[in-house]
């Protein structure tokens, strides 16, 4: 069980780290994207170059919080069976794994939006 723990740990550590990068980088580039996007542009505009890389950073956004949610999924089923048989090191990997989740959900699935 105790490397069952580390793992999840391992795992939760990884999407938190992923899921700060997505809430304080990514999402602030999709914002600026997204600013971009609604302003009126001419018909010439779409399919340009910076058409594509807005385009490109609001799409990120989505994946990677699907990517991140996935992940705290996968890192909390592996920590949560650990916890259940009293290993307190993992609810170190529940805990991560759980804000991952959360962070991904609002992200990738516009939960909050």
């Amino acid at each position: 069980m105790k490397i069952l723990s580390i793992i999840g740990i391992l795992i939760g550590v990884i999407a938190i780290t992923a899921a700060l990068y997505l809430q304080f980088v990514v999402a602030e580039d999709a914002a600026i994207g997204d600013s971009i996007m609604s302003q009126t542009h001419d018909e010439s505009w779409y399919g340009s170059a910076e058409h594509k890389a807005a385009f490109a950073a609001m799409e990120l956004k989505i994946d990677l919080g699907i990517v991140v949610m996935f992940a705290g999924i996968v890192g909390f089923l592996l920590s949560i069976l650990p916890t259940i048989k009293k290993q307190k090191m993992a609810w170190i990997g529940v805990l991560t794994s759980l804000g991952a989740f959360f962070i991904g959900a609002a992200f990738g699935t516009h939960m909050f939006s």
